[in-house]
Formats: C-alpha cells, sequence, structure tokens
C-alpha cells in the first residue's frame, strides 16, 4: 500500500544517486525493490503522520568491520521533505532504538559531494573518522566519501 509513496521520492532525480543507486524508471522497478525490503526489520520507513505518506526509509545493515554489535546505517529521503529536521528525527530515533537493542556501533558514509548528507551525520553527534572511496555498481562509478562512527557507550 506504500508503493505510490515509495516509487515518488525513489524516482526523484538525484534522490537515488546521492545513495549510489539510480532513479526509479518505473512503479514495477520500486514494487520489485520494496518486496525486497518487506517484513525486514532492518527496513524502516518513515511516516509522515499528517500528511499520512511514507517519504523516506533508513536501512540497516550488518557492518563487517565492527562485528556483532555493529550495524551500518543509509537513509533517503523524498527530496520535497528536505531541510525540514524528518531525517534528523528519524536518524536519532534509529540511535537511540539501536542502543536499546544493544548495538554499540554506528557506522555511515556519504558521498563527498553530499553537503547535505555530512550536515545531517554531524548534526546526529556522528565522528568524522576520515575519507574512503567505495564503487557503486548500479551507478558504474566510482565515489570518495566520507566516514562517520556513532559509538554508543555500554
Amino acid at each position: 500500500e506504500d508503493l505510490d509513496d515509495f516509487y515518488s521520492y525513489c524516482s526523484q532525480s538525484g534522490v537515488g544517486e546521492m545513495a549510489g543507486w539510480p532513479a526509479h524508471t518505473s512503479k514495477e522497478q520500486s514494487a520489485a525493490v520494496l518486496q525486497h525490503y518487506l517484513g525486514k526489520p532492518d527496513y524502516i520507513a518513515i511516516y509522515h503522520r499528517r500528511e499520512e505518506k511514507v517519504i523516506g526509509n533508513i536501512v540497516l545493515r550488518p557492518d563487517e568491520e565492527g562485528g556483532e554489535n555493529s550495524r551500518f546505517i543509509s537513509f533517503v529521503l523524498n527530496r520535497d521533505y528536505h531541510r525540514r529536521g524528518f531525517m534528523t528525527e528519524a536518524v536519532g530515533a534509529t540511535v537511540m532504538q539501536l542502543a536499546i537493542a544493544g548495538i554499540t556501533r554506528i557506522r555511515a558514509r556519504c558521498f563527498q559531494h553530499n553537503i547535505a548528507s555530512k550536515g545531517l551525520l554531524e548534526k546526529c553527534n556522528f565522528a568524522y573518522i576520515g575519507e574512503g572511496h567505495i564503487h557503486s555498481p548500479w551507478l558504474q562509478q566510482d565515489f570518495d566519501t566520507y566516514e562517520f562512527v556513532f559509538e554508543i557507550e555500554e
């Protein structure tokens, strides 16, 4: 039932590209991606209560570098809702829930040209730990990144 909302932001030019994947070109493509994530606890929809629609998502993955109590976080938000505090609130709430669940380390990265995500991570108290480099197979492109970590004291 959230397919139209999901497609709405996944098809926006520049949204997925900042996360390493191309804009969706059909609802069928969005449906396949959404089907992959349905029911998985590592996929969190960001729901706008007043407008009653999904405006973005957060994806959590195991962090191979950090071990069992570490996660890697990534996020995307409908461009119409940028710079309004929604993602700051969503990332903060996710960090709190991960801490409650016993996670002690959360890593994140953003492309160096993605100044908005860099600022968001800094605002959410992620510590800058250096530069990195990744390859996006979906965009067939290499990117320089800023790497961040959030350490949760036990």
